[in-house]
């Protein structure tokens, strides 16, 4: 089944395998390509903060609130940030 989803309605992306669960802003689906592939398809507005997440910087409210690896979104979750991937989100964000 085909999904059409505004951009801004996604907040992050969780790898689960070889599916990507898209969380929404109030539901999550389950798309059947590996996170990696999700991401070639969507802009740059996308950022990678971990092996398994991608976030929407759209829904990072200014300035970014990370505590103890974990970045928290506009709608309150929280997803976590690699030691590796936290100079890139931090470029990416500016």
């Amino acid at each position: 089944k085909e999904h059409y989803i505004a951009l801004d309605d996604i907040f992050y992306l969780e790898a689960d395998g070889m599916y990507t669960k898209i969380h929404l802003t109030e539901e999550v689906i389950t798309a059947s390509k590996p996170l990696k592939a999700v991401l070639e398809e969507l802009p740059e507005q996308f950022v990678r903060t971990h092996r398994s997440y991608a976030v929407n910087a759209a829904n990072i409210a200014p300035p970014p609130k990370i505590k103890n690896n974990l970045l928290t979104l506009n709608n309150n979750c929280e997803v976590p940030i690699s030691t590796l991937k936290k100079k890139a989100l931090a470029a990416a964000l500016k």
